[in-house]
């Protein structure tokens, strides 16, 4: 996976009078995050959120006392409303090289892309 796609959590905190959880990744972005966003957190104390932590190398928003931990990419993906695979597919489309400019020539020279084979729906 692409290092861009993978934003290892660096530090973790929360702010009471706001009600949101702050991330700063290692890319050095900031994500603020309202509480009530995040379901399992939605329940927690003030002393249980400032025990949060960046957990599993940055990969996890974990607490440890009440075992959760929460996949920092999902995290995000739920949040934003981000698909996570629509982004590597986006990522791997936009990718070029020598070999799919060759075949995209001689494709073009045959016509193009060839048509689907759409099947025939037997009536009834």
């Amino acid at each position: 996976m692409d290092k861009q796609f993978e934003p290892g959590l660096k530090r973790v905190s929360y702010a009471p009078k706001r009600d949101v959880i702050t991330l700063t990744l290692a890319s050095d972005r900031v994500v603020q995050i309202p509480r009530r966003a995040i379901k399992e957190l939605r329940n927690l104390s003030e002393r249980q959120l400032r025990a949060l932590r960046p957990d599993n190398a940055g990969v996890t928003l974990s607490q440890r006392e009440l075992d959760i931990d929460i996949y920092v990419l999902g995290l995000l993906a739920n949040v934003f409303g981000i698909r996570p695979g629509v982004m590597l597919g986006k990522a791997g489309g936009s990718k070029t090289s020598i070999a799919k400019r060759r075949a995209s020539q001689a494709n073009g020279r045959s016509g193009g892309r060839p048509r689907k084979k759409r099947r025939e729906l037997a009536a009834k």
